[in-house]
């Protein structure tokens, strides 16, 4: 099974477009799993009404910070270590996680991704 890691709360519209974007995703592909790194009150709504079949391949990594769009990749780097972001880029790192997937700032991705994951 593909387990993704989804960073819920980054991007400019946070959960309320990632959550249901990736409870529709999960439902059409039953052979994924994903792991949600996110503010609380952006997954938790969500997570309630999941049918059971589609409960059993969730999970919740919450994050108390969240990388603005507008924030400069440095300081999110130095800043936000415990982001939903860098959550879920250490999903991956650590293992627990095959993809990351975010719709949030590109560079603070790109320079997180760079130093936690190291380039191939």
């Amino acid at each position: 099974m593909t387990v993704i890691a989804v960073d819920v709360s980054g991007g400019d519209f946070g959960g309320r477009v990632t959550m249901p974007a990736s409870i529709r995703f999960l439902t059409t592909h039953p052979n994924v799993s994903i792991i949600f790194a996110g503010k609380k009150s952006d997954i938790d709504p969500y997570i309630e009404a999941l049918p059971t079949s589609v409960r059993t391949r969730v999970e919740v990594a919450y994050a108390e910070q969240v990388v603005e769009m507008d924030e400069k990749p440095v300081k999110a780097l130095r800043a936000k270590r415990g982001s939903s972001m860098r959550k879920a880029i250490d999903l991956v790192a650590d293992g627990q996680a095959d993809i990351c997937v975010s719709a949030g700032n590109t560079g603070a991705l790109m320079a997180m991704s760079h130093t936690v994951l190291k380039p191939i």
